[in-house]
């Protein structure tokens, strides 16, 4: 696939522009175009509401704003100079001075805590829409949280904390601060919410080492031989959670992370029983009044976005702000140290070698593709998903970089990112991947009741192409090799280029910036009718008003790809030891002319002076330092010197 050129930044504001004319100028409606604003297409029939989606909706310009410095609220430039792109966008849609551009973001924060809160204003967490029901009873009338509820609520409501709380010093004795005040108090009353739900979804789960083999290897046609790794890093795991509370016998396979929603309480102590059994914090908090309860044992998919929300209490204006309260910050000190716990364990399981045969020589589990979960589901999703979880965990080797950059390049092969599908139209790997995507199985069982956990929803994931893109954002954001960074920002242009391919194609004002599951010229819908179904389903067409409305479950995740891949795009590269090398030559050289000359002693000295920035330029800007002495060698060679 031809790759585009990919400005990062620039691709920020137009995904911005369209969030302006889809999202914020809906809410200063009234009637059916306000309602609009909160569309759920992903499965509008069901009535509850989703607080992943309104998230996601949020998040779409929270993170920007938040991480990029050229995305501020105000209408100045950024502290550092430059436009600001997020007021600039709306202004591009509607014509909004600062006073009611505040309102209508202030409205749009309260909107989003009444909607999901109950009557007595308690944070709900409902993912109702995101789900799939397989066993009758199970939604109705329940609003049913999970792990991707707390996570991306903390995100969002870290976010418009950092907001309101700027907003309450710059309106100080203004009308406006209680209101700003009155934000900051909820998003409070949410981020304790999240936490608390967060650490009741944590769990552990212990089998016998041959059956946690044995689900890599049940389909005989794609075995691993994968076995469990005992190494003395293992070892030393096994006892750190051991420390935690949870018994089982030594030497059993364990996984460790997040289920998918809030486990059972009860700690239980290891049997025999070759089925294991599994263990989640005593401890309780959300899960007390629920009447479905997950099934507790980690899911590595709930894992990694329980991580990614974990990660964002360690934001430095959290940190350093006073943002978070005496409870909040021992919930966020508990489940820091259950993530390093967490990511420790996973970098160690992905990093294991495979076993030196002719099949996977010398590699690691990680570069084995599709990734196997221990309940035997394949999937390059959870390649990407671990590999996302070891390159955020700890600082690796340029050997080590190259290695994820390797197989980043053939997952993009594999999922028909760098390469078209073929057939064009009846490519599998299509529907695998990217439309419908990835379903997975959630377990769970009713509280009180002594029974197995059996299957009640289906959770599908559609994301892979921008979760591919973080991850190739994230190896250029760590590595210093400047070959190695040339390789990521090429594959990076080629990821968006397959992105870009896929939005709506409806010109306008920012709406073309849309992302349904699957469209653009890679649309599998050969009939008028089969189209319209898949927009409605995945995309623009809401199905219910005819209206255009953007389908937040991609743009949000389009949007966290972009943010990676803008700070990695202005990550400055290393200095060029090859570089150096010339100009540190060209200095020598230009020296001697300038000894040897007999041109007047105030052009000598003019020279010596420009020659010596050069020199101090050496060590951290070769380049700019060797196009200079350039110029100087030929203005040398004009005169003959």
């Amino acid at each position: 696939m031809a790759t585009t050129n990919f400005d990062p930044s620039n691709e920020v504001g137009t995904v911005l522009t369209a969030f302006a004319a889809s999202f914020l100028s809906r809410i200063g409606q009234e009637g059916e175009g306000h309602d609009s604003a909160w569309s759920d297409l992903r499965n509008p029939d069901v009535e509850e509401g989703n607080s992943i989606l309104d998230s996601e909706i949020l998040l779409t310009f929270l993170l920007p704003e938040e991480e990029l410095e050229t995305v501020r609220m105000e209408s100045s430039a950024s502290e550092k100079g430059g436009p600001n792109i997020l007021y600039s966008s709306f202004r591009n849609v509607a014509d909004y001075n600062l006073p009611k551009w505040n309102r209508l973001l202030q409205k749009a924060f309260f909107e989003y805590f009444a909607r999901n809160s109950d009557e007595d204003g308690e944070p709900l967490y409902s993912s109702n829409s995101y789900l799939t029901e397989v066993e009758d009873g199970f939604l109705e009338g329940k609003k049913i949280e999970t792990v991707d509820g707390y996570s991306f609520s903390l995100s969002a409501s870290i976010r418009i904390k950092i907001i309101a709380v700027r907003m309450v010093k710059e309106f100080e004795g203004d009308i406006e601060q209680k209101d700003w005040q009155t934000v900051s108090d909820l998003a409070t009353r949410r981020i304790t919410g999240a936490l608390k739900g967060l650490t009741d979804s944590f769990c552990v789960a212990a089998w016998p080492a041959q059956d946690w083999q044995d689900g890599l290897d049940e389909d005989a046609t794609s075995g691993t031989g994968w076995k469990w790794p005992k190494t003395r890093e293992i070892r030393a795991l096994e006892e750190e959670v051991k420390s935690l509370g949870y018994t089982f016998k030594s030497g059993k396979a364990f996984e460790i992370g997040w289920s998918w929603g809030p486990v059972d309480k009860d700690r239980f102590i290891d049997t025999q029983k070759s089925s294991g059994r599994y263990y989640g914090l005593a401890e309780t908090y959300r899960s007390t009044d629920m009447e479905l309860l997950a099934e507790p044992s980690p899911y590595l998919y709930f894992t990694i976005n329980a991580l990614d929300g974990i990660s964002d209490l360690s934001l430095e204006k959290v940190e350093s702000g006073g943002l978070l309260d005496r409870e909040q910050l021992q919930l966020a000190s508990t489940l820091k140290s259950l993530a390093n716990l967490t990511a420790n364990y996973w970098m160690l399981i992905g990093k294991t070698p495979t076993p030196d045969d002719e099949i996977h020589p010398g590699e690691w589990m990680i570069e084995t593709m599709p990734w196997k979960t221990s309940d035997g589901q394949a999937s390059l999703y959870w390649n990407v998903h671990l590999a996302r979880l070891i390159l955020s965990s700890n600082p690796l080797t340029t050997a080590q970089y190259e290695r994820f950059f390797s197989l980043s390049q053939r997952m993009a092969e594999a999922a028909r990112i760098s390469t078209p599908p073929y057939p064009l139209k009846t490519d599998p790997v299509v529907p695998a991947i990217h439309a419908p995507g990835l379903k997975m199985s959630l377990m769970a069982k009713k509280r009180g009741i002594d029974e197995d956990c059996v299957k009640v929803f289906e959770w599908t994931t559609a994301d892979f192409a921008p979760q591919l893109l973080k991850m190739v954002g994230q190896i250029s954001s760590a590595v210093n090799d400047s070959t190695l960074k040339q390789k990521t920002h090429r594959l990076m242009s080629t990821i968006w280029a397959h992105l870009d391919s896929r939005t709506s194609g409806i010109q306008g004002q920012g709406w073309d910036k849309f992302w349904a599951a699957w469209g653009g010229k890679y649309a599998f819908f050969p009939t008028p009718e089969e189209k319209k179904a898949a927009l409605n389903t995945y995309g623009f067409e809401h199905p219910l008003d005819g209206q255009i409305v953007n389908s937040w479950y991609i743009t949000e995740r389009v949007a966290e790809a972009l943010v990676v891949s803008a700070s990695a795009w202005r990550k400055r590269p290393s200095p060029s030891p090859q570089l150096r090398a010339i100009a540190e030559a060209m200095i020598q050289e230009i020296q001697w002319s300038l000894t040897m000359s007999s041109a007047p002693d105030d052009f000598i000295q003019e020279k010596r002076i420009l020659l010596e920035s050069c020199r101090t330029r050496i060590v951290d800007q070769p380049g700019l330092a060797l196009s200079k002495l350039m110029d100087l060698q030929a203005e040398l060679g004009e005169r003959d010197i």
